[in-house]
């Protein structure tokens, strides 16, 4: 109750109203109108205040990327889609509504007009083109792979209905469905009108929006991936966090186009859920229990996590949800058989008891090793159980774990998880340009005592991250140590004896070949077997050198020898490159590499590598031939036979130019040579003078123009920052005042940052110039022949073409160490390929 104090502070009560008095009403219109309206407040007419302008303006990058679209229409088009059983009740499976559509599409594709469709596994699909109808029925036969009973894969049934007899019809019963589907026409969505607003679009964009995501969702679908929500998850094995307990962090993506200021943005940020590791069954159980053998789980504990999960069979290969476990053991638990032919003269059916591990063991030959004092996995129902072996059980893919973590799992997903900005940025934004994965290849063991299956494990973790899909290799072969102290070509022919023994008819693709060290007498041998005697890709790791860097350096090398390309330049691909980009372009390196002066005895590698694919410049095949030893002249360029016929290096380098970049010749021929002091600057004349021959010699009205510069690295010229101990910045260019001054174009580059002690830059002489270079273009043409390495993620110090060669000539110079001074040819499945990266 109130004090006096308290209620002698209220106002007066309000004045009664006389009765005659009638009160005025506000007219609509002149007053406030309601409540809630004069509350509402009119978005459209607020204006937003000038963006703030106190404080240090700084540039940032964002994870939003600007869409746009080249071409095509501008507008979506929406239908509504309804699927129905065929008793009427509606489809509701996201999973089952895709594949219905998916099927439905496959079928009538001719009737749709070959539209393109994207779906959100609901009731929304999207075309580009408008379809024939604005309404459309079908119907869709699915055939969804299922059977009956336990006849399909040799499951058992609590009932005892299997019969002997049934074991000879283990053909798949298809489980076929029938579908109605109805499309209808709901709108056409110009998402165009978006693309074009200066700051957005203030309203009526939800439709493109929800348009675009159910586009990409559609085909992260396609691509079989986990999806929630707006977060997408693949199946690849560099996505994997191991958080002990049998139970995977899994990175993945959430994205969502959204509309601001800037106009329309992709959103795109890195996601993470946690799933169950796929493989044996009982392995996760042993896991996710912390036991050290099957016969110490928690059953009771294990049939809650158990429930639901999908589980391939070993002897079938066909997928089940897990509905349960059996009560009884293996060997304990039984069911009726039905006999073959057991009917008595009442035509009744004769049936014999068995357990499911009997019944495994000795009616279907299958070797079970530890199942029968376990429980089993019910994939049937309550009423109709259907009992499989627990060894005979993998988990598949991709389930997510609803579990809660404990606490050190989610003490390890926090510590995997915690990314530095530029981390999350290479996430989104980082592959190789072209990855090229490996389906059929061997692992060969030359280096006993080392663990060889984490390193070729960590390589195909490591090569799916960059996009490469590598799948596990066909065989691993380990050599006999009773081999290891014969000569080093005895042993790699005794090696290539078993690879042939094993794949007689198909030889593998690729070999991964793990040597002792790096100078190991086996390297020459092995280079020569694979790359001249076989034409078989290959990779060899020093094993006394294996850790994180050495493997991901391994791999740029192994996906650009398969062909792939790890890095291009922007100016590469918007073929912006001065005087390179428009006009067919051959770009040469050349290097002569000679053997210790102790080996007098042995020649010279000559070697030469010259660009493919243009206008790209990442790409190059090489030509090596041996010369006279400790000469510096390339004697091979052009070497013409009585019979008309070129053999020389050029030739070989002008076919290849010519079959990969459209049957197009080389207007323009640059050519960088290492390696020759001021002295020898005439004699690389006479080279150049050979190739021009050799071009003659093709087509005698053909005259290209050329350009030659040479790159010098020894010298003893150093370039500093005044007032500062760091490296000079890596590009930086020196033209004059410390120049040679006979030589009108001659320049310091320093194109890469030194990682130990002071930087040394490259001098370059463009001692011929037809094409017409101008100081800078020169200058950038060489900067970005120093980035389009394929063995390394930075600038190098030399450009590429020049690396190159001195690579595939060292290559050639073990070979001819081991093997003698006469250097057999490529083998032709070798000629085009990288060999040398």
């Amino acid at each position: 109750m109130a004090s006096k104090g308290t209620l002698s502070n209220l106002p007066p009560p309000p004045q009664e109203i006389p009765p005659n008095v009638v009160p005025i009403q506000v007219e609509p219109g002149k007053g406030c109108g309601s409540l809630s309206e004069r509350l509402r407040p009119n978005f459209n007419q607020m204006n937003g205040p000038r963006p703030g302008v106190k404080g240090k303006k700084i540039h940032l990058l964002t994870n939003h990327f600007r869409v746009c679209f080249q071409g095509g229409t501008s507008h979506l088009h929406s239908y509504s889609v309804n699927v129905h059983y065929e008793n009427g009740d509606p489809v509701t499976r996201r999973n089952l509504i895709r594949k219905v559509i998916q099927k439905l599409w496959e079928i009538y594709s001719l009737e749709l007009g070959e539209q393109a469709f994207a779906t959100d596994g609901q009731q929304s699909l999207f075309t580009a083109c408008p379809l024939p109808k604005k309404k459309l029925e079908f119907t869709v036969v699915l055939d969804v792979a299922t059977s009956k009973s336990s006849k399909t894969d040799g499951s058992l049934s609590g009932n005892g209905d299997f019969s002997e007899g049934d074991q000879k019809r283990q053909k798949i019963i298809s489980g076929f469905k029938t579908f109605k589907v109805q499309i209808t026409f709901v709108s056409v969505i110009p998402f165009q009108s978006m693309l074009d607003a200066p700051n957005g679009v203030k309203s009526g964009n939800n439709e493109v929006l929800r348009a675009l995501d159910t586009i990409l969702q559609h085909s992260n679908a396609k691509r079989n991936c986990l999806l929630l929500r707006q977060s997408y998850f693949s199946n690849e094995i560099r996505n994997f966090m191991d958080l002990t307990g049998g139970i995977l962090g899994l990175r993945g993506f959430h994205s969502s186009f959204q509309s601001v200021q800037g106009g329309l943005f992709f959103n795109l940020d890195v996601s993470t859920t946690t799933i169950i590791q796929l493989g044996p069954l009982v392995n996760f159980l042993m896991a996710n229990q912390n036991v050290d053998n099957p016969f110490k789980i928690d059953w009771t504990k294990a049939t809650g996590i158990l429930k639901n999960l999908r589980i391939k069979l070993a002897h079938s290969n066909r997928e089940h949800k897990i509905t349960g476990l059996s009560d009884r053991l293996c060997k304990e638990l039984k069911f009726l058989l039905r006999l073959k032919g057991s009917h008595d003269q009442n035509d009744n059916v004769q049936t014999v008891e068995v357990t499911v591990y009997d019944y495994f063991i000795r009616r279907r030959g299958i070797e079970l090793s530890y199942s029968s004092n376990l429980p089993c996995i019910n994939v049937g129902s309550q009423h109709r159980p259907q009992f499989i072996p627990i060894e005979l059980c993998s988990l598949v893919s991709l389930q997510r774990y609803k579990e809660e973590l404990s606490i050190h799992q989610r003490s390890l997903l926090l510590k995997k998880l915690r990314q530095k900005p530029m981390e999350i940025i290479n996430d989104l934004n980082e592959k190789f340009a072209e990855p090229k994965g490996i389906e059929f290849w061997v692992v060969v063991n030359f280096s006993t005592g080392f663990d060889i299956r984490s390193s070729y494990t960590e390589l195909a973790k490591l090569g799916a991250m960059e996009g490469m899909h590598i799948r596990p290799p066909a065989f691993v072969f380990e050599e006999n140590p009773k081999h290891k102290k014969k000569p080093g070509s005895v042993r790699v022919d005794l090696m290539f004896e078993q690879i042939i023994s094993k794949f007689r008819k198909d030889p593998p693709r690729f070999i991964l070949c793990f040597l002792p060290t790096k100078f190991s007498c086996l390297y020459g041998p092995w280079k020569k077997k694979c790359l001249m005697d076989f034409g078989i890709r290959n990779q060899c790791i020093a094993m006394n050198r294996v850790d994180e860097a050495y493997l991901a350096n391994v791999i740029l090398k192994m996906n650009a020898r398969l062909g792939g390309i790890n890095f291009m330049l922007s100016a590469e691909v918007s073929q912006t490159i001065p005087l390179v980009s428009k006009v067919p372009t051959l770009i040469l390196g050349m290097d002569v590499r000679h053997a210790a002066s102790a080996r007098s005895d042995l020649p010279s590698v000559a070697a030469v590598v010259g660009s493919r694919q243009w206008p790209m410049i990442s790409c190059y095949a090489a030509s090596i031939r041996v010369q006279p030893p400790k000469t510096e002249t390339i004697h091979s360029l052009f070497k013409p036979l009585s019979e008309g016929e070129d053999t020389g290096i050029i030739r070989e380098l002008l076919m290849d130019f010519y079959a990969s970049s459209g049957k197009r010749k080389p207007a323009q021929i640059i050519i960088f040579r290492q390696g020759l002091c001021e002295s020898q600057f005439k004699q690389i004349i006479n080279e150049v003078e050979e190739i021009i021959k050799a071009c003659k010699f093709l087509d005698e009205t053909w005259s290209p123009k050329f350009t030659l510069i040479i790159a010098q690295r020894r010298h003893h010229t150093k370039l500093f920052q005044p007032d500062s101990s760091e490296n000079i910045p890596p590009g930086t260019v020196v033209d004059t005042k410390i120049c040679h001054p006979l030589y009108n174009n001659n320049f310091y580059m320093c194109a890469n940052a030194a990682r130990v002690g002071t930087s040394r830059p490259s001098h370059y002489f463009v001692l011929l110039d037809e094409i017409g270079f101008s100081s800078d273009d020169a200058q950038e043409l060489v900067h970005c022949l120093c980035y389009v390495s394929q063995r390394c993620t930075s600038a190098i110090y030399e450009v590429a073409p020049i690396r190159y060669a001195r690579l595939a000539a060292a290559q050639m110079l073990e070979i001819v160490k081991s093997e003698g001074p006469q250097l057999p040819k490529l083998h032709k499945n070798i000629r085009d390929t990288m060999f040398f990266c």
